[in-house]
């Protein structure tokens, strides 16, 4: 990439100790320059991209892991990127392309990571009444709790509450797998593949007659905080606290949930 590169200038005269031709750096690139603009837009476009998906579409919550590797992928592709021509325009001494770069980056990752999901939209999230025959599916089974994180794995029912041994951040009272409860457990996780988004939690609260009163899906998503669908049949939709916490109307029996861990 030739244009990130300052050419050197040539003096006539030679270095006075040691005989050889002096070299003087070519001053900066200039912020307004061709090449200037050039490079900042080369800095910026994988992040405005990034902010421009994030904040039209959402995060990507619907689809498969391939989804999200895809979004790491952009991810991972901008930040590269990013870094490269900021520290090029440092090393050639070009201040202001370097500092327009880095402003404008870091303000497409605060859009991204503050703006909330959904805030315009619930289409991501349309899916979500088709949730119910999973849920009832769970119910059968007198489910009540179910957890597929990285730091919980466990379940309750009707019957008992069991976590794995190494998940230490499981609520209390659970007791440790045994070999049936194991195996329980993984046919309870096999019924999470039916869901229309990718769920790593489950809780479920019964009326007087068993049936489902309200219920609550953990979304396992790539956003920078806490993400959730609620069923809740007749619901009255609770108030948004600004830059913390939201919530979307989907239909009148489901509503979908943020809250920003930053």
């Amino acid at each position: 990439m030739d244009f990130l590169r300052d050419p050197i200038v040539w003096q006539d005269e030679e270095h006075p100790q040691r005989g050889f031709p002096a070299v003087r750096a070519k001053p900066g690139t200039a912020v307004w320059s061709r090449r200037g603009l050039l490079q900042i837009a080369l800095g910026c476009f994988g992040w405005l991209l990034v902010a421009v998906l994030w904040i039209t579409q959402g995060p990507p919550s619907e689809g498969s892991y391939l989804s999200r590797w895809i979004w790491l992928a952009v991810f991972l592709s901008a930040a590269a990127v990013s870094t490269t021509v900021i520290l090029n325009a440092f090393m050639k001494r070009s201040w202001g392309v370097a500092m327009v770069t880095l402003a404008l980056a870091a303000t497409a990752v605060v859009a991204t990571t503050r703006h909330s999901p959904q805030s315009d939209h619930t289409g991501p999230y349309g899916k979500a009444p088709k949730s119910l025959p999973a849920l009832e599916a769970l119910a059968r089974e007198h489910v009540t709790h179910l957890a597929v994180h990285d730091w919980c794995r466990a379940y309750s029912d009707n019957r008992e509450r069991r976590a794995d041994q190494g998940s230490r951040r499981c609520p209390d009272g659970y007791k440790p797998f045994g070999d049936a409860s194991e195996k329980r457990f993984s046919e309870l996780r096999r019924k999470l593949d039916a869901f229309p988004y990718d769920v790593s939690g489950v809780a479920i609260e019964y009326g007087p007659s068993g049936e489902i009163r309200t219920a609550t899906l953990t979304l396992d998503t790539i956003y920078l905080g806490h993400e959730w669908l609620t069923y809740d049949p007749g619901y009255t939709l609770p108030r948004d606290i600004p830059r913390e916490r939201g919530y979307h109307r989907i239909d009148s029996d489901w509503y979908h949930g943020w809250e920003d861990w930053n």
